[in-house]
């Protein structure tokens, strides 16, 4: 496979890929599992098709799983927070209700 998309055999293209992208990204309606729609598609500008290449993903798991133990604890410290804040209020409220 070429990196424009052509399919070739012995040496003549016999079919190609097509590179297409949304016209408008927000148009684009989840269909089931991975599958999406959209409105209009247009012809992928200066997009290559890669043989052999596997796509990673964007995300780093380590990092992620990193900041998401310090959000939890964030979360937490805030809760504490609000809970002795609570425990505050009503003892205030009833010192004063004697």
């Amino acid at each position: 496979m070429a990196s424009d998309g052509t399919l070739s055999t012995g040496g003549q293209p016999i079919a190609q890929v097509g590179l297409w992208q949304p016209a408008d990204p927000l148009s684009l309606r989840h269909q089931a599992g991975t599958m999406f729609s959209a409105d209009a598609v247009e012809p992928a500008e200066g997009a290559t098709v890669l043989q052999g290449m596997l796509e990673d993903s964007n995300v780093e798991p380590v990092s992620e799983i990193a900041r998401m133990i310090t959000v939890q604890r964030a979360y937490e410290l805030g809760q504490k927070f609000l809970d002795s804040e609570d425990e505050r209020v009503r003892g205030v409220i009833q010192a004063l209700g004697r």
